[in-house]
């Protein structure tokens, strides 16, 4: 149970990426000096990064060590949000909002790994938790950046994400079993 929760949380904090521009796209046609039309590929962009995740990473979760590929992507997306963080060009922005969306996968990689981990009457309940940790941090991230960015910059909202990134490799490192 406990290990389920923590895939849950885990699904919560990386799907969040996909969803911290929403709410700030304003700051970011000011803070770019573009219009706010350019600045809204950056949504369309990570959207797509995703399904390109879903469609050619999420599979190799079937191929390869699950703990490895899942340290992988969190890593990759971490560390690509530093670079959210710092740039000050557009373009490299939208091709970094690109790369997290590709590599924010990992929720649908602990869905199988969860039901794999579980004993057969629990299985249905260990999927829920994820699932239902996916769903959470689609909600609680747009609300979380509106509300950092309103008092702080967008910056930080990259900010913490690294953060809590960090979090999640750090605990993901700590908890994921080994197992294929």
């Amino acid at each position: 149970m406990l290990l389920n929760v923590s895939f849950g949380i885990g699904s919560t904090l990386v799907v969040a990426n996909l969803y911290y521009c929403q709410p700030i796209l304003i700051q970011l046609s000011a803070s770019f000096h573009v219009t706010y039309d350019e600045v809204a590929r950056i949504p369309t962009l990570v959207q797509a990064g995703f399904g390109i995740g879903l469609l050619f990473i999420t599979p190799l979760g079937d191929m390869l060590r699950r703990r490895q590929l899942i340290l992988l992507l969190v890593a990759l997306s971490t560390t690509f949000t530093i670079g959210l963080a710092i740039t000050n060009n557009l373009l490299v922005f939208e091709i970094i909002s690109f790369l997290i969306g590709l590599t924010s996968v990992t929720p649908q990689i602990l869905v199988p790994l969860a039901a794999d981990l579980a004993p057969p009457a629990r299985r249905g309940s260990a999927i829920s938790i994820v699932v239902s940790g996916f769903l959470l941090g689609i909600l609680i991230a747009r609300v979380l950046s509106g509300i950092v960015a309103n008092f702080t910059s967008w910056r930080m909202v990259y900010c913490m994400s690294i953060g809590v990134q960090s979090i999640v490799l750090g605990s993901a490192y700590m908890l994921l079993p080994d197992y294929p």
